[in-house]
């Protein structure tokens, strides 16, 4: 899975992250201001319970 990540003010592409079974990787926009925001928060949600 490749899923895009966009903003809803004006569908810009800040990333896309590739989920693995044993891992993820997430690739953002370089300048994206709120990246290590979106990293915390990706990291979160995609923490296996």
């Amino acid at each position: 899975m490749y899923p895009h990540l966009k903003l809803h003010e004006g569908d810009q592409e800040v990333g896309a992250v590739q989920d693995w079974t044993t891992f993820a990787m997430a690739y953002l926009r370089p300048g994206y201001e709120r990246a290590e925001e979106l990293l915390v928060d990706l990291a979160q949600t995609l923490k296996p319970d």
